[in-house]
């Protein structure tokens, strides 16, 4: 699996920043690889993106979570993914890291081709998309 993990810090408390990270259905608004989500179960969500320009849908199981600290999932059918999102409280603002661990679309050429070039735009969309999350909190906190 390829590991890809980028944090930020936004200014808002933890509570807040939890509870926006957690409304799934709202990640198309800022997450530029996901385009749609979809509750099926309490524990468990359908989701559909683009990776590594190669469209994919996925259901997600969540593994653990630690209100204000910790979610966690784990791809249960179609693409491969795993990880985890951390919540640190820095006193009203919030230090967020994301974990994401996955299967390059494509098997073995996929991997080569993730470790020479789509990983590091993988990692730079991931720190976009970061930084549209922490300016989505900062205007909703803002209010």
């Amino acid at each position: 699996m390829e590991v890809h993990e980028r944090s930020i810090v936004v200014n808002a408390p933890v509570d807040d920043v939890f509870r926006m990270w957690s409304r799934w259905e709202d990640f198309p608004k800022y997450m530029s690889s996901v385009t749609n989500v979809r509750q099926l179960t309490p524990d468990t969500s359908h989701w559909e993106g683009s990776i590594s320009g190669i469209e994919e849908e996925w259901d997600a199981k969540t593994t653990d979570l630690v209100e204000d600290q910790l979610i966690a999932w784990e791809s249960v059918a179609g693409f491969r993914n795993k990880g985890f999102i951390k919540f640190d409280d820095m006193e009203g603002r919030t230090n967020i890291t994301v974990h994401f661990e996955y299967d390059p679309p494509g098997g073995v050429a996929g991997f080569i081709v993730d470790k020479a070039l789509i990983g590091r735009r993988f990692d730079q969309r991931l720190e976009d998309d970061l930084s549209r999350f922490k300016a989505q909190v900062e205007v909703e906190e803002g209010d």
